[in-house]
């Protein structure tokens, strides 16, 4: 599970605890977008980190947000009336879209959860797999599956590089990262507390998610890197043998093996021979191994290593 940094802390309007009417969305530039129900009645702001709520000169948000990945701003749908409206322009400013609305008459997809703009489509995440959509089409695509369930509907916010994005399952804790460009994932999924809503903050290199309580929401922020849960090892990978050197290894994992714990700081030692490695480093698999070099003379079947993780 990757590491907690801050939170949970209530979103608070005005000194009163509140939470989201409608799913929220992330943008750099403003931090948490959304409508706040607070008592009977609700306001259209953003939340900072910290989890204070400030309204946005009494304007109301332009349906559900998504991300535009060709202007780095937003994108909004809103439905009225039974009919769907999609806008590829929404300025993060006033939470208000601009342009004509996109044409969808006819299309038979689904607009939940919204869709992401990318140069090419427009792509979407539900029930575990991803949905592409060309404007014009009247039927959304399948284009590849990221796991055998998943929510009824996935967040996504860009990744730090171009290309990619991170996808979020909510019910699951899970946020992956996909590549938009090669049609496929990256790497293993990074695991968090169960959300209700996900997002990846590309300036502040950080997860941020909301947990849902009642009448309240929460902010939780997440570190990139798991938290060290186990060390495997030492092991050694050569004979104990007098006059020789031999080396020894560890693997550092979070709380799922997948979790492999990268640019940690191991210090060791020994009961025989001279460590000749004191502190080394874990690769991006989670390894780090060492070296001992054992004297001659010395009684090479009684080493023992051991290993500590620098936190």
């Amino acid at each position: 599970m990757l590491e907690r940094l801050y939170g949970p802390v209530p979103l608070t309007y005005g000194g009163e605890e509140v939470y989201f009417l409608h799913p929220p969305f992330w943008h750099d530039a403003v931090g948490l977008i959304g409508d706040f129900f607070v008592g009977e009645e609700f306001v259209a702001g953003v939340a900072q980190l910290d989890g204070v709520v400030y309204e946005r000169a009494d304007l109301e948000a332009a349906g559900q947000l998504s991300a535009n990945l060709v202007t780095g701003g937003l994108a909004a749908h809103e439905v009225v009336d039974g009919e769907t409206f999609f806008w590829e322009h929404c300025d993060v400013r006033v939470f208000h879209p601009y342009g004509e609305a996109l044409d969808a008459t006819g299309f038979g997809g689904d607009f939940s959860p919204p869709w992401t703009v990318l140069p090419d489509r427009y792509i979407h995440a539900r029930n575990g797999k991803v949905y592409a959509w060309v404007d014009g089409a009247r039927e959304e695509e399948f284009e590849v599956c990221l796991a055998a369930e998943g929510p009824n509907a996935a967040m996504i916010t860009p990744a730090a590089e171009y290309g990619k994005v991170w996808i979020a399952w909510g019910e699951t804790g899970r946020f992956y990262l996909y590549d938009w460009i090669a049609k496929e994932t990256i790497g293993s999924p990074r695991y968090v507390e169960p959300f209700e809503f996900g997002f990846f903050s590309a300036y502040l290199g950080v997860f941020v998610t909301v947990q849902r309580e009642p009448l309240v929401d929460r902010v939780v922020v997440w570190a990139q890197e798991p938290k060290p849960e186990t060390i495997a090892g030492p092991t050694l990978l050569d004979d104990a043998v007098a006059g020789r050197i031999i080396r020894a290894r560890v693997v550092v994992t979070g709380e799922y093996l997948s979790e492999r714990c990268a640019g940690l700081v191991v210090d060791w030692s020994t009961t025989v021979g001279t460590v000749l490695d004191p502190a080394t480093v874990t690769d991006a698999t989670g390894v780090a191994d060492t070296r001992i070099r054992i004297a001659p003379g010395e009684v090479a079947g009684l080493v023992d290593v051991t290993a500590e993780v620098r936190l």
